[in-house]
């Protein structure tokens, strides 16, 4: 570490700041030991910075923290979320990212909120510039987050959470859950949920360079909300059946909600398949996860051969008073050009669903003997035939492993969102012609602009479900899924925007390793970063590329790993209980 600003905030229960103090460091010893004095006896200091690991890991902290006697409670790093809590005596210090709220950079977060990050070239700066460059970061993440928690306030969204998930999760059931989810322990249903939740759809169906432009790109207007409100959801598993007659079928999905295992033989690509790690939709004879609205779709187009498998739930509007809030307010603040405001109701809609799906891990912990140890390693546990991940943190041995579902989840809800954005986006497909679409990515798609004319009456900027065209290019190279380049833009999955190109598909780039590296290195007291060289070169293994440069889906003769093979549904569901009315 170089140098460091620090802003300690107190607030009272509006978010009304009664004490601020910036101070500047350029001792890691000294930084640590004022923050932890700022730690009171009974109670709870938070931490907030932006990509807070890495500011961690540079300044030392672990080295300090086990230093000053800091015990470990708590950790989570998955992607863009870092949380940890430690404690000492009756005090806690919780220390999170910034980016557990805002999925983008400070300076992207300065310009919305109106305090631009300003730039300068490190290898010439000097200590005075740096300073105020260090300085305005802390002020733009402090405002940030006094934004934020207004804004949870305001709304009344409920007790503040860790994440932006885990306060959309707060909100919708504070304000907005009218109906109860009854969260059932069947695991064989639980597997069946499970494989039937199945993420967004990215394909492409032309391959490299197009001509005949120009091509847009069409988005839909929060696609996942827009389902949300419209279908009805299951909140109770009522029964599970075996070798269903499909007019049964047809019966129960007049009034109620299911997740099957069918036996499908399609000409038309519009099931998901989970093929070696990727979702795939192809045409022909297999086995697939179909949720209510995906079982209508294949009734009604006589796709299904077999039911093998009908979990039934009883059904209901859950999201309708959630969606209505903040998608009206999202367009009202769009209409006013008031980005930061935006962008909030945006995550909220956007991160709900997939609380729903959200797993369990198991955590043990004791006291480590050897304190001072930091490393992490995998365990196989030969007595009950499981992985483990053991960690040595800050004087503490931590087990870690996967449990399935947590508390709160409800799998079929998720997998029913995601199933019907699925749907929609075919639906799209069918408006404007299946051989016209050029690639898509869950909620969008791209064309040809002398296309878009069958979808021109969905055109709207605000609508819900709406289309909105996000641009207009005269250049279009498909090169895979989450990989095309524009005149403009290189879009390439796992390729910063600052990778810098250094042969034909080659970029190179530095890789800032998170904390899981670290602990695997055994690494407490600097930061690790790599330079990379990532080939590129295009592929497509979703489908089959012909001659002439389209990509035809894949033909299955008999594919599908069958939960219908498994043991006998559990005995309880021999003899359904009965079905309750529909709510009104």
């Amino acid at each position: 570490m170089k140098l460091a600003w620090t802003c300690s905030a107190r607030y009272d229960s509006k978010v009304t700041q009664t004490r601020e103090k910036y101070r500047y460091w350029e001792s890691t010893r000294l930084m640590w030991e004022y923050i932890f004095s700022l730690a009171h006896d009974k109670s709870t200091l938070t931490l907030f910075a932006h990509n807070v690991f890495f500011d961690l890991q540079a300044s030392d902290f672990f080295h300090y923290a086990q230093k000053q006697g800091w015990k470990y409670a708590f950790n989570w790093e998955d992607g863009m979320t870092y949380i940890l809590v430690i404690k000492k005596d009756n005090r806690t210090l919780k220390i999170l990212s910034s980016t557990n709220y805002f999925h983008s950079s400070l300076a992207e977060l300065g310009l919305i909120l109106g305090y631009p990050k300003g730039e300068v070239d490190f290898d010439k700066v000097s200590k005075k510039e740096l300073s105020g460059y260090c300085k305005r970061d802390v002020e733009i993440l402090k405002k940030a987050m006094e934004f934020y928690f207004s804004f949870v306030l305001d709304n009344d969204l409920g007790k503040l959470g860790m994440t932006q998930a885990t306060q959309a999760f707060r909100a919708f059931r504070h304000r907005f859950m009218k109906e109860k989810i009854c969260i059932h322990q069947d695991t064989f249903v639980k597997s069946l949920e499970r494989a039937a939740y199945m993420g967004g759809r990215v394909e492409a169906f032309n391959w490299r360079e197009q001509t005949e432009g120009p091509f847009v790109t069409l988005d839909v207007n929060s696609m996942y909300p827009y389902v949300m409100k419209k279908d009805f959801m299951p909140i109770q598993l009522l029964e599970v059946k075996k070798d269903v007659p499909l007019e049964r079928a047809r019966e129960t999905l007049e009034r109620f909600c299911v997740v099957c295992e069918v036996e499908l033989d399609t000409d038309q690509p519009i099931y998901a398949v989970r093929l070696k790690n990727k979702l795939i939709f192809p045409t022909g004879h297999f086995v697939t996860y179909l949720c209510s609205e995906g079982m209508k779709e294949a009734l009604s187009r006589g796709h299904i051969k077999k039911i093998l498998v009908m979990a039934v739930y009883r059904r209901a509007k859950l999201f309708d008073e959630y969606i209505d809030l903040f998608y009206t307010l999202k367009s009202k603040y769009k209409r006013e050009g008031n980005k930061g405001l935006e962008m909030m109701c945006k995550y909220f809609l956007n991160t709900l669903y997939g609380k729903f799906g959200q797993k369990r891990t198991e955590t043990l912990k004791w006291k480590d003997k050897k304190p001072g140890q930091y490393f992490k390693e995998a365990i196989f546990d030969l007595t009950r035939g499981i992985w483990i991940t053991e960690t040595h943190l800050l004087g503490m041995i931590i087990h870690k492993r996967s449990v399935g579902e947590a508390p709160h989840s409800c799998v079929a809800i998720a997998a029913h969102i995601t199933e019907s954005a699925r749907l929609y986006l075919w639906e799209l497909f069918e408006k404007v012609g299946f051989d016209n679409v050029m690639y898509c990515d869950t909620d969008s798609l791209k064309l040809r602009a002398c296309d878009i004319r069958p979808l021109k009456s969905l055109m709207d900027e605000y609508r819900l479900g709406y289309l909105d065209l996000k641009d207009k290019t005269k250049r279009l190279d498909i090169m895979g899924a989450k990989a095309y380049q524009t005149e403009d833009k290189l879009v390439m999955k796992g390729v910063p925007r600052k990778a810098k190109k250094v042969d034909t598909y080659k970029y190179e780039y530095y890789t800032f390793f998170n904390q899981s590296t670290h602990l695997n290195e055994g690494v407490t007291r600097y930061y690790l970063t790599k330079k990379t060289v990532k080939d590129v070169t295009p592929r497509y293994d979703k489908g089959e590329i012909t001659t002439e440069g389209k990509i035809i889906p894949f033909q299955l003769e008999s594919y599908g790993p069958l939960l219908s093979q498994l043991p006998e549904p559990p005995s309880f569901f021999s003899n359904p209980p009965v079905q309750p009315p529909e709510p009104s």
